[in-house]
């Protein structure tokens, strides 16, 4: 059995004090919990790709990239990589460079990605001959 942590990166403000962290004690906060993953024996850590608030993982590339500085051993997880809203290529690159840069621990995960800032926004045609 394997054990994975993943994150979206929610940035919101806390429920019981109402304080929102700063961005930057935000992201502080998932490098702190991807090394004690590590620390801990998970098998993965994975950044979900949103673009939408109130998420701040919109460049899970970037994120994972400073992860796999910081660690040895743990595998790093897309989860996932709305390949769809990317440049194919451009997404390649940056994947197989962060695959290169932490030693293959990368595993790529591609989905739709149909977050709910999308829905009902989408304009569906019907063809007709």
């Amino acid at each position: 059995m394997k054990f994975l942590a993943i994150t979206l990166i929610a940035h919101r403000p806390d429920p019981i004090t109402g304080v929102r962290k700063t961005t930057q004690d935000r992201f502080r906060e998932v490098l702190d919990n991807a090394l004690l993953a590590e620390e801990l024996g998970f098998d993965g850590f994975g950044v979900g790709e949103r673009h939408e608030r109130p998420f701040i993982s919109s460049s899970p590339t970037v994120v994972l990239s400073h992860i796999a500085a910081l660690t040895r051993r743990i595998r790093l997880f897309t989860a996932v990589t709305t390949l769809s809203l990317l440049d194919p290529v451009r997404a390649y690159e940056d994947y197989a460079t962060l695959d290169h840069l932490s030693g293959g621990r990368l595993e790529l995960i591609i989905g739709k990605g149909n977050g709910g800032h999308w829905r009902g926004r989408v304009a569906h045609h019907d063809h007709h001959p």
